[in-house]
């Protein structure tokens, strides 16, 4: 299988270098310094990865990486330097999937892009996973709960199918950050706490139980039949 992949950045030799390499090693890889261009590409081209630096010429690469997370939900990989920790973090809560930090070798890259097309539970056999009236459709990211449903992005289905995995299973915040972006938590914990944050408000839009359970001081677990209650809202 060829990968097609998309790379912006602002950089004209990062760029031709991004092609060159993954070129040869196999893959399919348009490249482009325009955000906009890159919102263009991505609605026509199916991609496998999104390469993205967060600093481009014409638009805020973090917006543009909100606006990818409205049509796809394939892996997006933001591009930071390693003084721009608060960037990162801000990138990967606009819907990032995992940052490498500049400068980078492209065989780190490249392990990234491998592990995130190849790696979590979006690449299972599709299936739909019953629990009453709520259920997932492994083959879209969809969740539904009787007649209502909601469409997950990548990292958020990720979180769901872990703990989905063993429902009643306390999973500690480490062991879901390890498991999904491939990394140890450090300095990680708010991504998570948003993560999850964006993953229950969207379930709260189909359905007012609250499957994912916060274990204070220890991590989460998925309920697969729970009783307490809670307002539903709407996703603008």
């Amino acid at each position: 299988m060829v990968y097609k992949l998309l790379f912006i950045d602002d950089e004209e030799l990062l760029l031709d270098e991004a092609k060159h390499y993954f070129t040869e090693h196999g893959y399919y890889i348009d490249i482009t310094p325009s955000g906009f261009k890159a919102l263009e590409l991505s609605q026509s081209k199916g991609y496998d990865c999104i390469i993205l630096d967060i600093k481009l010429p014409d638009i805020d690469g973090f917006e543009v990486c909100e606006k990818l997370r409205g049509f796809t939900s394939k892996p997006i990989i933001i591009l930071s330097n390693y003084t721009e920790f608060d960037d990162r973090i801000y990138g990967l809560n606009m819907g990032a999937d995992d940052y490498v930090c500049k400068p980078f070798s492209f065989e780190e890259l490249e392990l990234r892009v491998q592990l995130r097309i190849q790696g979590g539970f979006a690449n299972r056999i599709p299936e739909i996973i019953k629990f009453g009236d709520f259920k997932i459709d492994t083959g879209s990211y969809t969740v539904y709960y009787k007649d209502m449903s909601v469409v997950l992005a990548r990292i958020e289905f990720d979180i769901l199918m872990l703990l989905v995995n063993q429902p009643g299973r306390i999973y500690s915040y480490e062991q879901i950050y390890d498991k999904i972006w491939l990394a140890p938590l450090n300095k990680g914990l708010h991504t998570l706490q948003a993560r999850i944050a964006d993953l229950r408000l969207k379930l709260n839009t189909v359905t007012d139980k609250q499957y994912i359970e916060t274990v204070r001081g220890k991590g989460y677990r998925f309920i697969d039949n729970p009783m307490n209650v809670y307002k539903k809202v709407t996703l603008k």
